[in-house]
């Protein structure tokens, strides 16, 4: 198996992983993702596949400011992986041309085991696409925090944004940075705005169906204008340190072990990437509460997600398809789930939560509070996410107001609709 990195699209030499011997099958798959969607343990059931199958598995991992630029130019030239992976969820599958550039995988045998909205979120119609991988609809993103430090500083859970930003200043006092958001991979931040949509939409009824409908718009909604506003104070009061600019999604755990940090936005199975990077660090000590922006209190949970389809125009579909399956044979999930920085659960009827039992419970009190986040909701907001990234940045650092960004959504919204065909805006 090989993994290659690519830097704006332009291949460099593949590492050779593991040769395990000489094969009559001599059959080399492609899978190209986003380089935060590639982990190790899977790195690893793809070197258990090609020992048992003699079919090797090259990982391209693309940086993922280029990602989805890079994955568009691929499959309009018709030249993708055989395995390409993207974002679940209607508005995303319509910006692949999906039906078009996937392989139907309806009549696998494993497509029945998948959980029902998970499924839904890669079909088109009656026709089912790609296998979301991930723990998606599972493991919503959520703060999780460190115990210890609340408890040695006196803070309590913050429940509202002013609640939050008390608990900000305690952390700040004590030179602990309070919240870790990086901005420097262009996509994490906007977690905060996008996953506050249904706590947002309270303010208007029937919000979601208003804005798929193009009834609605996002300019001038003056819950969203308050939320992105109160992003933009924490980032002035210095809540989410002196180098979030820079600051990558991948020193997450470093920071929250090493106790730089008191809470970092992540899924409720964080506590997988720390034991994959801290085997020994008690997760006991991470609690999780509710992202209190806008003083929402709702868990928002995400059906959609990174997600593996087969290339139409790939010269190994029957191979490809094979991977699948064996990713899902139920031996392979249980190994995969037990290797260090594997997801803990997985959107699969039958497996496991895995998550901790404090963590857990935290997930059950809220689960009258669950609510679907707004990039899975309205249509045409995921595949611009890098773009409201850049967006909100420029908040940030004083070049844009918060209306600007909505009126940015809407003006690529439309964008996108109208080549659709979308009815809507017809």
């Amino acid at each position: 198996m090989h993994l290659s990195k690519l830097l704006s699209g332009a291949a460099i030499s593949a590492l050779t992983l593991a040769t395990t011997a000489a094969f009559a099958q001599d059959v080399t798959i492609s899978v190209m993702g986003s380089q935060n969607w590639i982990n190790e343990p899977e790195l690893e059931i793809a070197r258990q596949f090609e020992a048992e199958t003699g079919i090797k598995v090259d990982f391209q991992a693309i940086p993922d400011d280029q990602y989805h630029s890079v994955l568009k130019a691929r499959l309009n030239s018709g030249e993708a992986a055989d395995i390409f992976m993207g974002q679940s969820g209607y508005s995303d599958l319509l910006s692949y041309n999906i039906t078009e550039t996937a392989v139907d995988l309806s009549a696998e045998d494993w497509v029945d085991r998948v959980q029902p909205l998970v499924r839904e979120a890669a079909s088109m119609g009656d026709e089912f696409y790609g296998l979301t991988y991930w723990p998606s609809g599972v493991a919503p993103f959520i703060y999780n925090y460190n115990i210890e430090l609340f408890e040695a500083h006196g803070v309590e859970i913050p429940r509202s944004f002013d609640a939050l930003l008390e608990v900000c200043g305690v952390f700040k006092d004590a030179g602990i940075t309070p919240i870790y958001e990086p901005f420097g991979d262009g996509w994490h931040h906007v977690l905060m705005f996008a996953h506050s949509g249904p706590k947002v939409a309270d303010a208007t009824e029937g919000l979601f169906d208003l804005l798929n409908a193009n009834e609605a718009v996002f300019e001038g909604n003056e819950a969203m204008i308050e939320n992105l506003e109160q992003i933009k104070t924490l980032y002035d009061a210095g809540c989410f340190g002196d180098n979030v600019l820079s600051d990558l999604y991948a020193a997450t755990p470093k920071k929250f072990v090493n106790e730089e940090v008191a809470i970092v936005h992540d899924r409720a199975s964080f506590f997988s990437a720390v034991l994959g990077e801290y085997p020994d660090y008690d997760v006991s000590n991470i609690g999780v509460f509710p992202v209190p922006l806008s003083d929402n209190q709702y868990v928002t949970i995400n059906p959609a997600g990174p997600t593996k389809f087969v290339f139409s125009g790939g010269d190994n579909i029957d191979a490809a398809k094979q991977y699948l399956a064996y990713l899902m044979r139920e031996d392979v999930l249980e190994t995969y789930m037990s290797l260090p920085g594997a997801p803990s659960n997985l959107p699969f009827i039958g497996t496991p939560s895995g998550l901790p039992d404090g963590i857990q419970a935290a997930i059950d009190e809220s689960e009258d509070m669950k609510r679907v986040v707004m990039q899975t909701a309205v249509t045409y907001f995921n595949p611009q996410w890098m773009d409201i990234g850049q967006d909100m940045t420029a908040m940030m650092t004083g070049m844009f107001s918060a209306n600007d960004i909505l009126r940015n959504i809407d003006k690529r919204r439309a964008s996108m609709a109208g080549p659709a065909g979308d009815p809507a805006w017809q």
